[in-house]
């Protein structure tokens, strides 16, 4: 059976301190889910589902807004619907991949149940076998090809997603690659403007960090940043300092 039995909406959104969280609502048959997650998940999401379903978009397709009003997030909703539906069309006949069932927090065995298989793994299918690789898939067309990261640069994406600014300034000291490029285009300095890191971007542009790169989607990095935080990429372009 198709995944297309899995039925999900993004109904609406709840204000929690500090912060914004889309309510996602999914049904397996008789079974409803419910769950609330931030827009940073999306983008965790997009990132995990890139390797599984090769043909999403390779930037996310929600813009971030350094604006927060209601016409906003409710402006988002409606697209990230959009969004969690593509994926789960993408899916078709094939294994729906763990890490979406786990962002709907949907229990596998109602999805088997059901007639649909989820992967047993996010790297092994269900069928415990390796996916084969995606020949010359690039999602940014030509402009550039990812190297395969080492363990510093993949560590410092990851250490300015968890907020651990410590591991961050470690890692940067310890010459990770203040340029280095994931699969969606974004360089350190993206991921720092992205999650309001500014400790983060002031110890990447004193290490090097270009801020002229854009990622895939054609964005520089002070297009992901806050107010503040531009003010201070445009106070370094004009006098080198931060």
């Amino acid at each position: 059976m198709s995944a297309s039995t899995l039925n999900v909406s993004c109904s609406g959104f709840t204000d929690v301190t500090g912060h914004t969280e889309y309510i996602i609502k999914t049904s397996v048959g008789e079974h409803q889910y419910s769950v609330q997650h931030r827009f940073s998940s999306f983008l965790e999401l997009h990132d995990m589902l890139l390797s599984k379903l090769p043909k999403l978009p390779g930037a996310f397709p929600v813009a971030k807004s350094m604006f927060s009003s209601d016409t906003v997030k409710r402006d988002r909703v409606e697209k990230l619907q959009v969004y969690l539906r593509n994926c789960v069309r993408l899916c078709g006949d094939q294994p729906v991949p763990l890490a979406l069932v786990k962002f709907l927090k949907v229990d596998p065995s109602v999805l088997k149940a059901d007639g649909i298989s989820a992967t047993a793994s996010d790297g092994v299918g269900a069928s415990g076998a390796e996916p084969g690789p995606v020949e010359n898939f690039n999602p940014f067309g030509d402009a550039f090809v990812p190297e395969r990261p080492d363990d510093s640069n993949e560590g410092l994406r990851e250490a300015i997603k968890a907020g651990n600014s410590q591991l961050c300034l470690e890692l940067i000291a310890a010459k990770a690659d203040p340029n280095y490029r994931d699969r969606q285009g974004n360089t350190p300095l993206h991921m720092a403007a992205l999650f309001q890191r500014s400790d983060v971007a002031k110890a990447l542009l004193l290490a090097g960090a270009d801020l002229t790169l854009k990622n895939g989607a054609g964005e520089l990095p002070e297009r992901m940043a806050s107010v503040s935080l531009k003010l201070k990429f445009t106070t370094f372009k004009e006098t080198g300092e931060i």
